[in-house]
């Protein structure tokens, strides 16, 4: 699987479990800053190839019901 950009880092705005590179995930809180790796993006990936953090702030209201996270930096 080849990866596109991604974003690097977010920054938690409510709270959700967040992939951590192995099975089970962990905690993520308001404020929190992520370091997204490449295996973790490969890890919130659905089946129909979408990724929950390529979501906008609009798509993340309209598909989870409020906006969990932003972005803080991009892979380039």
């Amino acid at each position: 699987m080849t990866i596109k950009n991604f974003p690097r880092r977010i920054r938690a705005l409510s709270v959700f479990t967040a992939p951590d590179g192995g099975w089970s995930g962990y905690l993520a809180r308001p404020g929190d800053v992520l370091d997204i790796t490449p295996r973790m993006y490969e890890q919130t990936i659905s089946t129909d190839g979408v990724s929950w953090l390529d979501l906008t702030p609009e798509q993340q209201i309209e598909t989870l019901g409020e906006q969990r996270f932003e972005v803080v930096e991009e892979t380039s």
